[in-house]
């Protein structure tokens, strides 16, 4: 009995001590999750930097915390990304990481060193290795983008007023088909504009950028899949399973993507700028919003903004390590990249710690981010998240980092797809190459990502843009069901870059609207034959064209064409053709391009839009061969060999001669259905 009190004693020590050892052997994050990533953090030098120093890294693993992760610095690879541009290359010790590596949705998180700001994750070094390190962009770098001056664009040289990005000239074309640029057909590009870089290089690298992955919410991946090519050629990185938050009564919750169900996203207000529309309300009533004016900190790195955008640090929804997102498209369908913020000073945020598309100067809106997960890859570890509210605009997009602001909100373009089954409703970034691209993708979830649009025996889209000023441009397409969309994907893309863009007025749309309207029957026809009652004729004569038809799983139909034939077409080479409205505007004359010196106004620019034949049906024409004139996209025949000499000397891209077909005699026939033939008959009239 005497033994029993030591017994226990003894009992007590090793639960102390086995307490003492579980609880360190729990991961940091257990210790952190009521921390906070250090509040102006002084800046740490380069130079201070040391192999074998403890580091704390902070990002959003799940939700919207951020927690530490720790490394350990390995030392600086100097000039590693050009002159004076150094990566601090860091092992990563937390288990959580390590196993995982670097995570794209990671680039920005903060790295601080004895309570300073070293520098940004940024980096993925290798993929494979059996001890994983990242490359970290130092703070001086990132520093350096906020203090750049969002209306000037050094690349350029001068100043200029942040604008939609604009890269290139608009391809004005109507046919459905392939229009390559090739070295003898550049596209122009206006004064100080820049494209979209890229991605792909010839050199291999130890390292790469953590590029953002540019997640779609509202899109099936199999309409995803029909764009991947394009958006992967403007250097963007997608997935589908990406989602947004909504707002019900003030209170943001998470809503992950339902493939083609969109319905309750338009009972409720998607972003803070879906709900507008048009640019000029959104800028208005963000404006209206902006936060109130801050006590700077005069220890600050950051420049000292305009009062009107100046804002209690407490009062931001960010800060150091929180998810944030540039989003080019809001709405029933989004389109967003997601990084991590890396330094915040009032309403003045630092992210990503790397471009996101290297556009320089730009007006992006800046967006809340909800993590769901992080899926761990050997080859390429992920986060997945919903977009949440726009809440700002990325104002710059450099080497070393994104710079934004919270408080105003970009203009974007409204966009309405009508279906008789439901509506939706986004907004996109108002640029000549996203623009079509992210439009286009709306329009075919519409039409091939839902159970209930009933578009299989084929429908017509009826497409609206609108301008300042009141003017339209409206085109009607017919499509022989959802598949002859998708295999017509392309030649869209391309008429409504055609149609946002223009190369003479810096004149963007205010909205866009498409309206799709189901077709009793599939509009697809073939010719099986073309029939003249003859090929010589005179004056006063009624030729006859008769046309055997086949429709769409249908009988054969017969229609005849009676042409009159004139006194004045006796002795002239005439020719019958029988040809798509497009094929018939390309050889009579109207421009596929058009150049900008061909070009002087906007609304010269917009009647050569608007001016084209039907897409649907065929033209049947008589015509003849001649030489054409062509001034700023107009034809004139006969035009004196003089005065074409002295023109073509003042201005030879004005200016052009080309061999034209000239329709004597016209007429559109079998409308409403999708036919091609390219059908020629000479033709001999005598008095």
């Amino acid at each position: 009995m005497n033994h029993i009190p030591a017994i226990l004693h003894m009992r007590q020590n090793i639960i102390k001590i086995s307490a003492v050892l579980l609880l360190f052997s729990l991961p940091p994050s257990v210790f952190s999750h009521s921390a906070q990533p250090p509040a102006d953090a002084p800046i740490l030098p380069l130079d201070d930097l040391k192999p074998g120093q403890a580091g704390e890294v902070w990002t959003v693993f799940q939700g919207g915390t951020p927690e530490p992760f720790t490394v350990e610095v390995t030392g600086v690879v100097r000039n590693a990304l050009g002159p004076g541009k150094s990566l601090i290359l860091c092992r990563l010790t937390d288990p959580r990481v390590q196993n995982m590596g670097a995570v794209a949705g990671m680039s920005g998180s903060p790295l601080y060193i004895d309570g300073k700001f070293a520098g940004a994750l940024s980096y993925q070094v290798q993929r494979f290795e059996t001890v994983r390190h990242a490359g970290f962009t130092p703070a001086a770098d990132l520093i350096e983008v906020s203090q750049l001056d969002p209306t000037t664009d050094p690349d350029a040289g001068k100043e200029t007023s942040p604008r939609p990005l604009r890269t290139t000239l608009v391809m004005q074309e109507n046919a459905p088909r392939p229009l390559a640029e090739t070295p003898e057909r550049p596209p122009h590009r206006h004064p100080g504009q820049r494209d979209i870089p890229d991605p792909k290089s010839d050199i291999a690298s130890p390292f790469a950028p953590l590029h953002p992955v540019f997640a779609f919410g509202g899109v099936s991946p199999q309409v995803a899949s029909l764009f991947r090519d394009d958006y992967q050629a403007l250097g963007l990185s997608l997935t589908t399973l990406g989602g947004h938050a909504t707002t019900t009564n003030d209170t943001t919750t998470s809503a992950t993507t339902a493939t083609g169900d969109t319905a309750a996203a338009n009972n409720t207000t998607t972003t803070v700028n879906a709900a507008a529309t048009t640019a000029t309300t959104t800028s208005s009533t963000a404006t209206a919003a902006a936060p109130p004016s801050a006590i700077r900190n005069p220890q600050s790195p950051f420049p000292t903004p305009p009062p009107a955008l100046r804002t209690p640090h407490s009062a931001s929804p960010l800060r150091p390590g929180s998810a944030v997102a540039v989003a080019l498209a809001t709405g029933d369908i989004t389109l967003a990249g997601t990084g991590s913020v890396s330094r915040v000073d009032g309403n003045r945020i630092l992210a990503f710690g790397h471009p996101m598309l290297s556009l320089g100067a730009v007006e992006l809106p800046m967006a809340l981010a909800d993590i769901i997960a992080i899926l761990p890859s050997n080859l390429s570890s992920v986060k997945i998240s919903n977009t949440g509210p726009v809440i700002g605009t990325i104002r710059q997009d450099r080497l070393s980092a994104i710079y934004g602001e919270i408080g105003p909100i970009p203009p974007m373009l409204p966009i309405e797809v009508r279906t008789p089954a439901r509506t939706l409703r986004f907004s996109t970034i108002r640029h000549d190459r996203l623009t079509p691209r992210i439009a286009s993708t709306g329009l075919a979830q519409a039409v091939l990502g839902s159970n209930e649009t009933g578009l299989a025996e084929g429908f017509r889209v009826k497409t609206t843009i609108a301008y300042p000023g009141e003017r339209r441009l409206e085109t009607d397409t017919l499509y022989a069901g959802p598949q002859g969309f998708a295999a017509g994907i392309g030649g869209l893309v391309r008429r409504l870059a055609a149609s946002l863009d223009n190369p003479v007025a810096d004149v963007f749309p205010e909205s866009l609207a498409f309206t799709i309207e189901p077709l009793a029957r599939n509009p697809a026809a073939s010719i099986d034959n073309i029939q003249l009652s003859r090929t010589r004729l005179t004056a006063g004569d009624t030729l006859r064209v008769t046309l055997t038809l086949r429709e769409f799983q249908g009988d054969a139909l017969r229609e005849t064409i009676p042409i009159d034939i004139p006194a004045d077409w006796s002795g002239r080479r005439l020719e019958l053709v029988m040809l798509p409205g497009f094929e018939l505007d390309r050889q009579s004359g109207r421009p596929v391009t058009a150049r900008l010196a061909q070009i002087r106004t906007f609304d010269a620019w917009l009647d050569l839009m608007s001016d084209q034949r039907a897409n649907d049906g065929l033209y049947i024409a008589v015509v003849e061969r001649a030489t054409a004139f062509i001034d700023q996209t107009r034809p004139t025949l006969d035009y004196p060999g003089s005065m074409e000499r002295i023109a073509r000397r003042a201005d030879d891209a004005r200016y052009q001669k080309r061999n034209v077909l000239v329709p004597l005699w016209e007429k559109h026939i079998l409308p409403g259905r999708l036919l091609h033939t390219n059908h020629r008959q000479p033709l001999q009239i005598t008095e």
